[in-house]
């Protein structure tokens, strides 16, 4: 055992006594996560990584209004609110790459469908054909908006209560 120690104790003082070794070992690291830091990091101007789509808010539930908070507030994503003509012509013209409608009744359509065997309700979305790349991560972002609304509406809100009062009054009214 005490050639064990010994062995360590030589290995270490030949290490504290190589500077190369020393330097490599403990700035190089230091270096490196500051040269990929300033890479991808940014200058710190939170506007240029933005991604400018249009909302057409057409649904006044409480449900169409947190998803359109939600895309508004996402660091991602710099949201114009339009009428449906103006998106429109907005993507068609180059000046949007996306535009997202929440169409009337959304909100209530997609509660229902989460449970029930009820048709899912679309979200329009008009974009850009040559901003592919741009189009799938609007998606992604309006998958999570979706998924994390509807499903904390449904399960603690209003609309979750109101599916839940129905269904076991239809479920009464098939026993009887």
């Amino acid at each position: 055992m005490t050639a064990l120690f010994a062995l360590v104790r030589k290995d270490i003082i030949l290490y504290l006594n190589d500077k190369r070794a020393l330097m490599l070992n403990l700035l190089m690291p230091i270096v490196l996560a500051a040269f990929f830091g300033s890479l991808f990091g940014g200058s710190g101007d939170s506007k240029t990584g933005k991604i400018d789509i249009g909302l057409v808010q057409q649904d006044s539930s409480v449900v169409g209004k947190k998803i359109a908070d939600g895309l508004k507030a996402d660091a991602n994503l710099r949201v114009a609110e339009l009428s449906l003509d103006e998106a429109q012509a907005r993507v068609r013209a180059g000046k949007l790459s996306v535009a997202v409608v929440i169409p009337e009744g959304f909100g209530d359509k997609a509660g229902t469908a989460l449970f029930g065997a009820t048709e899912k309700p679309e979200l329009p979305i008009f974009y850009d054909p040559s901003q592919s790349t741009v189009l799938a991560m609007v998606k992604g972002l309006l998958t999570q908006q979706v998924m994390q609304n509807v499903s904390a509406e449904m399960f603690n809100g209003q609309a979750g209560r109101k599916f839940t009062d129905e269904s076991i009054r239809k479920l009464e009214q098939n026993d009887s």
